[in-house]
């Protein structure tokens, strides 16, 4: 996410299949994610169930303020948020963690 954001994206589109015990990744990582880079996340998580495999669903977008702009439950769902480019300015203008790495400590990271 954060070299995603490095160059300039300013919504990041995540599919997965995640699946329970690992439910919380939909509640607190993706928003996490797009607060800490200051742009949209969209996580399409998988639903149902394959065998003993359960999917927790959860399908968000979080906003760079970290706010969820849209929530699925655990089924199959259809979820809309509006992106607007001025929250993406107005959270970097408010949250400098781009500005405040310091990617010579990084060694081979920081390197494209």
């Amino acid at each position: 996410t954060r070299r995603l954001a490095l160059a300039g994206a300013e919504l990041i589109l995540v599919p997965t299949a995640n699946m329970v015990p690992f439910d919380f990744v939909a509640d607190v990582t993706v928003r996490a994610r797009a607060f800490e880079n200051q742009c949209y996340v969209a996580y399409a998580n998988y639903c149902g169930h394959e065998d003993e495999i359960q999917y927790c669903g959860q399908s968000s977008i979080a906003a760079p303020n970290g706010q969820r702009i849209a929530q699925a439950g655990l089924d199959e769902a259809l979820i809309v948020g509006a992106l607007d480019r001025q929250s993406i300015l107005e959270a970097r203008a408010a949250n400098h963690y781009l500005q405040d790495r310091r990617p010579e400590l990084y060694g081979v990271l920081h390197k494209p």
